[in-house]
């Protein structure tokens, strides 16, 4: 094994762990980073494990995931991938985002938003996988659930517009079916 740790804190916070490339030249890039566990030809591989330390009396420490701005560019993407089936009878990995639980509170939220444009805000897309041979992939959005009160609201709707324009429409659509119903 390897092991890369900072230093421990009798009394005051323990040591700080930094992971980076160096400034790129004037006529290059900066370095990559890649995090991987290892290949296995017959067995399960590594899995590759990333979380904050737990916390006995205030708040875990947060997990932040950013590409870096970009002043004459594009910033960069941030792609989370979940691995394929390489045969026909393997299905593809999950990918699952659950915020966190509470005992006797109000569960963390899980919020996701497109970016802010000067222009044009960004655009947001939930689709289900495509079924190459069978039924395409459902997508599926409702409310939690209220073992003793009321079940959460949905709400779906439009923006207010602005002083020059109209609010956005909302359609609720079927596909088309060439074939049958």
């Amino acid at each position: 094994s390897v092991m890369i740790q900072s230093g421990f804190g009798k009394s005051t916070s323990s040591g700080d762990m930094y992971l980076g490339s160096k400034v790129s030249g004037a006529s290059g890039i900066s370095g990559l980073i890649i995090l991987s566990s290892g290949t296995s030809t017959t067995l399960n591989s590594g899995s590759l494990s990333m979380s904050s330390g737990f916390a006995s009396s205030g708040t875990s420490g947060s997990i932040f995931i950013s590409s870096g701005s970009a002043s004459s560019g594009t910033s960069g993407n941030i792609l989370i991938s979940v691995g394929s089936g390489s045969s026909s009878s393997v299905s593809g990995g999950s990918l699952s985002i659950t915020s966190g639980g509470s005992l006797s509170s109000t569960g963390g939220s899980i919020i996701i938003s497109s970016g802010f444009g000067s222009k044009e805000g960004g655009v947001m897309n939930i689709y289900g996988g495509v079924g190459s041979t069978l039924t395409g992939g459902s997508v599926m959005i409702q409310s939690g659930f209220g073992k003793s009160t009321s079940s959460g609201d949905m709400y779906m709707g439009t923006q207010v517009s602005g002083t020059s324009g109209i609010s956005g429409v909302v359609v609720l659509s079927s596909g088309t079916s060439t074939t049958l119903n």
